[in-house]
């Protein structure tokens, strides 16, 4: 019995970790809004409280604080390039949507042609059977003369 029931807790400890760490929306909005912070530079490193004026100086700090910067500044690049792909694939989207059309007007055309082929084929064909039947006509005209 013991057996049967781990399996169980297991599988809903598991699926209950796999919900924990999906984010909400609710938390997708909160790192949207951190990395806006970052990207515009609104956010800035604070002493916590307690921390004296000695302490904030301290190297470990600065080397934070020169981290941040530099997340902060590829934070910023990684924006700019995804700005930049988005612009792109609105182009070439723009760009397969005016392919698309063009292509279904050649096949609208090449449709119509082939109809007016076929009608031209046909009338052909009936002017060839007129003109068989009158050189007849005209062959049993002369040889009855």
């Amino acid at each position: 019995m013991m057996q049967d029931e781990t399996p169980r807790y297991m599988a809903s400890t598991s699926s209950w970790q796999q919900r924990a760490r999906s984010p909400t929306g609710g938390q997708r909005q909160a790192e949207r809004s951190k990395r806006r912070q970052f990207s515009s530079g609104q956010l800035e490193v604070l002493p916590k409280e307690g921390e004296t004026q000695e302490h904030r100086g301290s190297p470990s700090l600065e080397e934070l604080q020169r981290v941040q910067k530099t997340l902060a500044a590829r934070l910023i690049k990684l924006d700019e390039g995804l700005r930049e792909r988005d612009s792109q694939l609105a182009e070439l989207r723009a760009r397969y949507q005016e392919v698309q059309k063009t292509n279904e007007e050649w096949r609208s055309r090449a449709c119509n042609a082939e109809e007016e082929m076929a009608v031209l084929r046909r009338m052909l064909e009936e002017r060839t059977e007129e003109i068989q039947r009158l050189q007849s006509q005209l062959s049993e005209a002369v040889a009855g003369r």
